[in-house]
Order: C-alpha cells, then sequence, then structure tokens
C-alpha cells in the first residue's frame, strides 16, 4: 500500500486489542467450564481407584490358581479392610499375600457376608458371588463369573 506522495506504508506485527480482548474471553469461557468439572471427578476416581485395586486382587487370586495348578482362596475383610490369598497344598492352606486396603475413608466394601470368600479352582472357575464398593458419590457393582473367574464392574 501506497500513501499520496509515493512512499509505501509499513504494517506493524502484532495483535490489535479486541483480538486480545477476545482470546481472553474465551480462555476464561474454558476455564469456568472445566475447573468444576475436574473437581467433581476427584471423588469418582476414589471409587474407581479402590474398585480397580479389589479386581487386581481377584485377578491374581485367579492368576496364582491357574499358575500353579491348586485351589486359591482369596478372602476379603471389610471390617478390618484386610485381604489374604491362601493356596492349599496337600491339604493344608498356606498364606501366599496378605495387605491392607489402602482405601480413602468414604469408599467401603459391603457383601452378603462379614468376610467376603472367593475359592477359585485350579481351572480358574471359582464360586460366584458380588459385592459392592461404595463410596459417598457412588457403587460399583462387583461379580466374579463362576465359568471363567473373571471380575465383572458396573
Amino acid at each position: 500500500m501506497r500513501r499520496p506522495g509515493g512512499q509505501a506504508v509499513r504494517r506493524l506485527a502484532g495483535f490489535t486489542l479486541l483480538e486480545v480482548v477476545v482470546v481472553i474471553t474465551l480462555l476464561a469461557v474454558v476455564a469456568a467450564v472445566t475447573v468444576p468439572a475436574l473437581r467433581t471427578m476427584e471423588p469418582r476416581d476414589d471409587l474407581d481407584r479402590a474398585t480397580r485395586d479389589v479386581v487386581r486382587l481377584l485377578r491374581a487370586a485367579r492368576s496364582t490358581a491357574l499358575d500353579r495348578g491348586s485351589g486359591v482362596t482369596l478372602l476379603l475383610d471389610p471390617g478390618r479392610a484386610a485381604w489374604w490369598i491362601d493356596r492349599d497344598s496337600a491339604g493344608m492352606a498356606v498364606r501366599v499375600a496378605e495387605g491392607m486396603f489402602d482405601f480413602p475413608e468414604q469408599v467401603s466394601l459391603s457383601g452378603q457376608t462379614e468376610r467376603l470368600v472367593f475359592r477359585f479352582e485350579p481351572t480358574g472357575r471359582t464360586d460366584a458371588d458380588s459385592f459392592f464398593v461404595r463410596s459417598s458419590n457412588g457403587s460399583a457393582r462387583i461379580r466374579v463369573d463362576p465359568w471363567n473367574g473373571e471380575p465383572d464392574v458396573r
């Protein structure tokens, strides 16, 4: 572009005030929508994490039964927040692993009995049972398939 008289007009590189205001407004709207959504996810994360921990234990007990070719029992004690895995060996139970649940205060296990017992056969089959992982923000039902011993979460 040229000015009258033949001199070239030089454009300065940069953003206009209007462009900057529009971008800042868009960022504020995105932050206003995202931050509350992230805060409500936190309690659900505790429930999901606890559910994954219990499913991991069920799968570990099943894998032990399949790997060793012997029956394995997983006991969950919600009252003490404890668990243990015993393997059958010559008619006696041998402790394979034990531990405590590291659940947040608002997360708990509940079932039809005081202790939840899952006995896995050497083929992976088990006695079918289901129980709940509960929190103040919801619950998850875990059902163990009697034919293949796989946990199913709903």
